[in-house]
C-alpha cells in the first residue's frame, strides 16, 4: 500500500525497532516500502540505549541506501542528543538528523563537532533556534518534518492553524530565505 503512494507528496520514514534488526539487520525485507529515512526512537524504546551494535546496523543499512538516519532526542538521558555523537563521528559518510534538538546545549555540541548532522525543529522553541542561528549553523536546520504529529499530542488543536502560525513565526523571526532553506533545500538535499 505505501509503495503506491505518490513519492512527491509522501516521504516514508521507517521507524526501526530492535526486533526489526534482529529479524533482518540489513532491513532489506522493508525495501518495498521505499522509505527515505530510518528513524530510531530511543525514548519510545529505551532499550536502544543498551544496543550500540544494533544502532550501527541501522546506520549501515542507511549507508547502503544513501539515506539519512533520524534520532529522536530528548525525554530521558538515553535519548539526549549527546548519546548519538559517537555514531555521527564514526559514520561521516552518513547524514544524521537530530529530531527536536534536545537538549539544545548537547545538540550544539553535536552540530559543531560533526558536519554530517542536521536538526529537525519540530519541537524546538524560537530561543533555541536563535542559538543555532547565532552560532552560524542555520544551514543545518530542517523545518518540522513531523507534520501532522501535533494532532497526536494536542487533539483539540487545528493542525493547519498550528502549522500556519508556526511558519509565520519562523519567517517573521528568521526571514523567508532562511525558512525556505530549512523547509525546502535542506530537506531535498537529505531526502531526495
Amino acid at each position: 500500500m505505501m509503495s503506491k503512494l505518490p513519492s512527491k507528496r509522501f516521504i516514508p520514514y521507517l521507524w526501526v525497532n530492535p526486533e526489526m534488526v534482529d529479524a533482518d539487520c540489513s532491513l532489506n525485507q522493508y525495501n518495498e516500502l521505499n522509505y527515505k529515512v530510518l528513524k530510531i526512537h530511543a525514548y519510545a524504546r529505551k532499550e536502544w540505549y543498551l544496543m550500540p551494535d544494533k544502532i550501527r546496523s541501522v546506520i549501515h543499512a542507511a549507508y547502503l541506501r544513501n539515506i539519512p538516519v533520524m534520532f529522536h532526542t530528548g525525554g530521558w538521558r538515553g535519548s539526549n542528543a549527546i548519546q548519538y555523537y559517537k555514531f555521527c563521528r564514526e559514520f561521516p559518510e552518513v547524514n544524521f538528523i537530530l529530531a527536536y534538538g534536545k537538549p539544545i546545549s548537547q545538540t550544539m555540541t553535536v552540530l559543531k563537532g560533526a558536519k554530517n548532522v542536521y536538526v529537525d525543529n519540530s519541537f524546538i522553541d524560537i530561543e533555541s533556534m536563535k542559538i543555532i542561528c547565532e552560532t552560524g549553523l542555520s544551514d543545518r536546520i530542517l523545518f518540522g518534518t513531523d507534520f501532522p504529529i501535533m494532532k497526536s499530542f494536542w487533539p483539540e488543536i487545528c493542525v493547519l492553524d498550528w502549522y500556519r502560525n508556526n511558519v509565520i513565526e519562523h519567517i517573521q523571526t528568521f526571514g523567508e530565505s532562511k525558512f525556505m532553506i530549512w523547509a525546502n533545500e535542506n530537506f531535498n538535499k537529505l531526502v531526495y
